[in-house]
């Protein structure tokens, strides 16, 4: 039964391998979610920047283009135009 403890240990040193191994692959999956994430909010406070400043300058009376360009629709990831004749709202 002296070979029963070299056993126990071997396995103990497969199970910590394991774990490791399986706690690594978790902390690079919720690392890549995290930056996924992060990518996604910065792409949205760039398209709301934009939306806001091209807003403001629609609505800029003495740029003329606010009688022939209007936003339609935005939703932080799409921005939709009309634009032509009697599209001001």
């Amino acid at each position: 039964m002296a070979g029963e403890g070299k056993v126990s240990e071997t396995v103990d040193a497969i199970i910590e391998v394991l774990i490791t191994d399986k706690l690594a692959d978790y902390v690079e999956r919720v690392s890549h979610l995290f930056y996924s994430f992060l990518q996604e909010w910065v792409q949205m406070t760039n398209l709301y920047d934009l939306a806001s400043d091209l807003n403001d300058y629609l609505n800029w009376k003495s740029s003329g283009v606010s009688d022939f360009v209007s936003i339609k629709s935005f939703n932080y990831k799409d921005i939709t135009l009309t634009y032509g004749p009697g599209t001001v709202h």
